[in-house]
């Protein structure tokens, strides 16, 4: 896809996790007054709901690691510390987008998962968020260590050159990549 190689953040043979998602359905729940807006779009508020879940399904499907179960077997787990969100086209009731996610940031204690949230056919970007984690002792709140396996994983998927830009930087280069034709096949 053409807006995957522009916008960069891709190594080789690496690829976003990524599921089509019905807007108001499934994912997250039923749709109701809080997801939507007059307008009938998304909330602004309810996207990182859509992207919270899509990681977590995402883990699960495509690493075999379930959040919550491995937080009760270390008694760690991950806070949300930090977001930034762009919010760049409408997500319509009962539209089906889809939610792609990388690890882009990783440290010892903290994570950085970029999300975008596309059109159906994957052509149109509709939103691009930075969510940061820290890894936590459940019982004190203190932050804490990933353990050295979740280190071996984290290195093994993680997506260097992203988070080197600047968010705002990241987003305009996004978007202009979004905007760029897709290539005519060679008839060659």
């Amino acid at each position: 896809d053409h807006a995957d190689n522009a916008a960069g953040g891709q190594r080789e043979g690496q690829v976003f996790k990524q599921q089509l998602v019905a807007i108001g359905f499934g994912q997250v729940g039923r749709f109701d007054h809080l997801a939507a807006k007059a307008f009938r779009h998304l909330n602004n508020a309810r996207y990182i709901d859509y992207f919270m879940v899509a990681r977590e399904d995402q883990l699960a499907q495509f690493y075999n690691f379930r959040i919550f179960d491995a937080a009760q077997l270390n008694n760690h787990g991950w806070v949300v510390t930090k977001t930034k969100i762009a919010y760049l086209a409408p997500a319509m009731m009962q539209e089906q987008v889809i939610i792609r996610t990388q690890l882009i940031h990783m440290s010892d204690s903290k994570l950085v998962v970029e999300g975008q949230m596309l059109n159906q056919t994957g052509q149109r970007l509709k939103s691009v968020v930075w969510i940061e984690f820290a890894y936590v002792d459940l019982a004190t709140g203190r932050t804490g260590q990933h353990p050295d396996s979740l280190m071996d994983l984290f290195r093994a998927v993680v997506v260097d050159d992203v988070y080197a830009q600047p968010y705002d930087e990241r987003v305009d280069n996004l978007k202009a990549a979004f905007r760029k034709p897709a290539a005519e096949p060679s008839t060659t």
